[in-house]
């Protein structure tokens, strides 16, 4: 006699596919792609866009007149045919980021107009100033902290009859974490260089450095 076995599903033994097993990976992957482009993404932001505001320290040439605002703000530091032929003095900015920068003076190019920068690192706040300050050719700046930009600005190697030079911002090379740009930052008061009774440029005339 024969018999015959009917196998029924529940006779069957269980089927896997292994999909269970490879979503863990899958996921584990992914998450680290979202992270990498989180972290990508806060890299660009912050080092692309440093913020640099005015600072709490400022000096004016010894021979400017002022112009002020109404509530007694200075607006305007400017010089008339001044002895050496430049305003002297220095604004100073913050760094309002939330990580440290570094910053270096933007190289220009030539021109018959002077312009001399050069950074000077400030003292903590309450410390007073040094006797003397020094400058430096780069400066690393931790947040909330501030650094000083020394000007020398003037006619230069150019003739003037009559004239008004002015100057309300510079050019910085400031890097945060690897990636530098260039940002113009604006001083909280303008410098004017004039003349009324003519400027001729003298045989040791300088220029842009």
């Amino acid at each position: 006699m024969t018999t015959v076995v009917d196998h029924t599903a529940a006779d069957a033994p269980p089927h896997t596919s292994g999909l269970g097993s490879r979503r863990v990976p899958a996921l584990v992957a992914t998450a680290g792609i979202v992270l990498v482009l989180a972290a990508l993404t806060a890299w660009l932001a912050i080092g692309l866009r440093p913020h640099l505001s005015t600072g709490p320290t400022w000096d004016v040439d010894r021979e400017a007149l002022e112009d002020t605002d109404p509530m007694g703000a200075l607006q305007t530091s400017y010089v008339i045919d001044p002895s050496d032929g430049a305003w002297d003095g220095l604004w100073s900015f913050s760094n309002e980021g939330p990580v440290p920068v570094t910053v270096r003076i933007h190289p220009t190019g030539p021109s018959p107009v002077f312009h001399d920068y050069a950074l000077v690192p400030l003292p903590p706040p309450g410390a007073g100033d040094p006797p003397h300050r020094e400058t430096v050719d780069s400066l690393t700046v931790d947040p909330g902290r501030a650094f000083g930009v020394s000007i020398r600005f003037g006619m230069g190697c150019a003739d003037y009859s009559d004239a008004a030079l002015g100057l309300d911002r510079i050019e910085l090379d400031v890097t945060t974490w690897g990636l530098t740009r260039t940002v113009e930052a604006g001083g909280d008061f303008r410098v004017l260089v004039m003349t009324e009774d003519g400027y001729v440029a003298g045989p040791d005339c300088r220029g842009t450095p």
